[in-house]
């Protein structure tokens, strides 16, 4: 690698420092990333044994929640480059859930999805909206979520921490520290 590729490296790790932290100081709307600071919309949704989840369930953890739909290849790179190793490094950590919830309408594709591993892990909580909802489902309406993946992240409170519009810009340091940060 050659001085001016390093230089260039650094400039970029520098800048995307600084806009990270300048969103997150923000919080702007039009944003990659939203500040809420609001509860949780209470919600019902089946996991992959069937049992119904809600925020209860999460209580007293820092919760990421992803959601993804079967075929969107931002929400694949997402997983399977960033997502995937914060779970990892994470995983020992007593307060901190995922949740991976997933906007497809067909429970039978969901599976399959969820059994490739190409967009969550069966390491994690696994749900999805239910048969024939899909991108129609209330959380997404009241998030204002219409493109994916995007990620909620809620504190231990149960209140919703930030919304991320473009996950897969944040490095794997950045999600962890976070989250930590929730800790």
């Amino acid at each position: 690698m050659n001085v001016n590729q390093t230089t260039m490296k650094l400039a970029i790790l520098i800048l995307s420092v600084y806009f990270f932290t300048e969103i997150h100081a923000q919080g702007l709307p039009d944003s990659l990333l939203q500040e809420k600071h609001m509860p949780m919309l209470p919600f019902q949704l089946p996991d992959s044994a069937g049992r119904l989840l809600g925020p209860a369930d999460f209580k007293g953890n820092v919760l990421l929640i992803d959601f993804w739909y079967t075929g969107c290849s931002g929400c694949s790179y997402f997983y399977q480059h960033t997502l995937s190793s914060v779970e990892k490094a994470l995983e020992n950590y007593k307060h901190v859930a995922f949740l991976s919830i997933c906007a497809d309408k067909e429970y039978t594709r969901w599976q399959a999805s969820v059994a490739s591993g190409l967009y969550t892990s069966s390491e994690v909580t696994n749900a999805y909206f239910g048969e024939g909802i899909g991108f129609s489902h209330e959380l997404l309406k009241h998030y204002g979520i219409k493109s994916f993946p995007r990620v909620i992240l809620i504190d231990k409170k149960g209140t919703v921490y930030m919304i991320i519009r473009a996950p897969y810009k944040f490095s794997i340091d950045q999600w962890i520290n976070t989250i930590k940060k929730l800790l």
